[in-house]
């Protein structure tokens, strides 16, 4: 799922507080692994400047630091290395994020 030009949306003046509840649907229909974030900067660029349509998702306490790296893209090339690791090591593989040794375990039996 991509979330392009969510800001665009809005009804309300940054940081565009009335996405959330919507958007908070998409996240739990979809989850944040299958997601990725972007601006669809140009449709925004005659509503929003480039740091408003960033910083909307940067500073929403609607986020957890984990959901916002895996939707905003900052994490996924670690993840990706640690679930290999963690295959290479075990012989499971581990599709979903967190990566934790409680998620792991039970695998292990």
């Amino acid at each position: 799922m991509k979330i392009s030009g969510a800001c665009t949306l809005s009804r309300e003046p940054f940081p565009y507080k009335d996405l959330w509840d919507p958007l908070g649907r998409v996240f739990d229909a979809f989850s944040f692994d299958r997601g990725m974030w972007g601006t669809d900067w140009t449709r925004a660029v005659r509503l929003l400047t480039y740091k408003q349509g960033i910083e909307a998702f940067r500073v929403t306490d609607r986020l957890s630091d984990s959901d916002r790296a895996l939707l905003m893209g900052e994490i996924r090339p670690v993840a990706a290395a640690l679930a290999n690791a963690v295959f290479d090591a075990t012989g499971v593989r581990l599709r979903r994020a967190p990566l934790t040794p409680e998620r792991l375990k039970p695998t292990l039996s």
